[in-house]
């Protein structure tokens, strides 16, 4: 999304385009002195680490992550790009991408070749049920 509280509800992130060119800050929350400038690109979409050390952001073809530290007062670490070449962030979604609670690993969802949107999403509930169902019938 567009603005993240941090795990332990201290900073919020989010995305701006006060300066006019839309970039990740970060903030005290629900009050407190300082804002940091965290991009120097375009940030599109935030979602902090689990832990809350870390914060990634989407760009139009990047996603980065920034260590964070600091209790009283924020320190960012240099930002890196985890993966690059990326189109898939979507705008109005927002949903293109996921980050692993434990930060290592990307779930990254894109179209079919040639079906430039979503046309059919399947939802299963109860999956694990419907499991044991067909193994118990197959013995």
């Amino acid at each position: 999304s567009a603005a993240s509280l941090s795990p332990d509800g201290k900073w919020l992130a989010y995305v701006s385009n006060e300066t006019g060119l839309v970039q990740l800050y970060v903030r005290p929350f629900p009050r407190g002195e300082g804002k940091w400038q965290i991009s120097m690109d375009v940030a599109m979409r935030v979602d902090w680490s689990a832990d809350g050390k870390t914060l990634f952001y989407g760009t139009p073809n990047t996603i980065t992550a920034v260590p964070i530290a600091g209790a009283r007062s924020l320190t960012a670490g240099q930002p890196h790009v985890i993966l690059k070449d990326y189109h898939g962030v979507n705008v109005e979604s927002e949903v293109s991408y996921d980050i692993a609670p434990d930060g290592k690993s990307i779930l990254v969802t894109q179209p079919k070749e040639g079906e430039g949107t979503y046309q059919q999403i399947n939802v299963v509930l109860n999956w694990f049920e419907e499991i044991k169902k067909t193994v118990t019938a197959g013995k």
